[in-house]
């Protein structure tokens, strides 16, 4: 909750399966309490897809689904499941130096430039 007071954007990362889905609301519910009572310049910058396995037809589906419900923004940046992103925070560093090369790193520095192109708050 602290970052969230001390925060004017979030990025919600959200795993495309099903109980993932469903607790989203409760999150934004979350979000928009803190929004009135703490902190009125807190604002959702968007929804990422996370653990995206596009060999499965329910990850499929929660992506489709996620983005036709259409309240938030969701960024084009997919995050795919990938063995170096369960790695790196084993050994205590960001995928982008722990792999700096892997398909993993180069989708963050991608969202990277997809929140800078947002603007400011």
């Amino acid at each position: 909750v602290n970052g969230l007071v001390a925060s004017t954007g979030v990025i919600i990362p959200v795993q495309t399966q099903y109980y993932a889905m469903k607790g989203l609301n409760n999150l934004v519910k979350v979000i928009n309490a803190i929004r009135l009572k703490l902190n009125r310049d807190l604002r959702i910058l968007g929804l990422l897809p996370t653990f995206f396995d596009s060999r499965t037809n329910l990850a499929r589906d929660m992506l489709d689904e996620l983005r036709a419900v259409g309240d938030h923004h969701v960024f084009t940046t997919i995050v795919r499941s990938a063995v170096k992103l369960g790695e790196a925070p084993l050994v205590g560093r960001p995928i982008t130096s722990y792999a700096p090369s892997s398909n993993a790193a180069r989708t963050y520095r991608q969202l990277a430039r997809e929140v800078i192109d947002l603007g400011p708050n």
